[in-house]
């Protein structure tokens, strides 16, 4: 009996340090997705928006409920501006570093130098009118309805701002990133209106000079607005396929 468990702890104990060197030579991709994702949301929000990265991590990067997202941490260079992920505090390490005027970025590499692309001059930002409206105001501070883990509310009537609201740890002056499917919503508003004007058509094609000599030429912005151009792509979350190119690839 001695004997038997004596092998049996000696094999435990060897698949122990056998999975210790794997995760630390050739973690799976799966990790890697999970350190990377960390590692930029993180990155843009301790040197962008300048929130606390503890913060980040609880409320943006663990939020969704996953169970390996709890033995996150990220590490935060202010001197090089660059946030190290890791999961379990030593596997998978993942890297993200914040450019001026480019923002944060996942590397892939010791060394990552780009040129800053040569733009036109600065347009200056128009002033916001305000123009409060007291009834839509209430309505906005009703906690229920703006849900949890709202962030900000703005409502804009004709140019102006009409109402604002801010959630805990946010204010008129945080940059706010990670719109997500928000965002989209956003811009299919702002081009129904410039269709219901008239300055805007879904059957218009050719809409980039990049895509005039090849196949993405017929693509109308009723395919994109309707999100089938025809393009091979797959946005399914449930594998890492499509967060490879994000997490693993550079693209410079």
């Amino acid at each position: 009996m001695r004997r038997i468990l004596k092998f049996a702890g000696g094999a435990l104990l060897a698949i122990l340090l056998g999975a210790i060197v794997w995760l630390a030579v050739k973690p799976p991709e799966l990790l890697r997705v999970g350190t990377g994702y960390a590692a930029k949301i993180v990155c843009s929000n301790v040197f962008i928006a300048g929130r606390d990265a503890a913060s980040v991590l609880a409320d943006d990067v663990q939020a969704p409920g996953n169970p390996l997202l709890r033995f996150l941490n990220a590490s935060v260079d202010k001197d090089r501006g660059s946030i190290t992920a890791r999961i379990f505090g030593f596997f998978a390490p993942s890297t993200a570093t914040y450019r001026p005027a480019l923002g944060c970025a996942n590397i892939h590499e010791s060394d990552l130098r780009l040129e800053l692309p040569t733009g036109g001059p600065q347009v200056p930002a128009e002033p916001i009118q305000i123009e409060s409206d007291p009834a839509i105001q209430a309505v906005i501070e009703n906690d229920a309805l703006a849900g949890p883990g709202m962030r900000a509310i703005a409502v804009i009537r004709d140019g102006k701002l009409i109402a604002e609201k801010y959630g805990p740890g946010f204010s008129a002056d945080t940059p706010l990133l990670g719109g997500w499917s928000m965002t989209k919503s956003v811009m299919a508003t702002l081009i129904g209106m410039r269709i219901a004007e008239g300055r805007m058509a879904t059957e218009r094609t050719d809409l980039l000079p990049e895509w005039k000599n090849d196949g993405r030429s017929k693509i109308s912005l009723a395919n994109l607005l309707a999100m089938n151009s025809g393009l091979r792509f797959d946005e399914d979350y449930g594998t890492v396929r499509m967060s490879r190119v994000c997490f693993f690839s550079n693209l410079t």
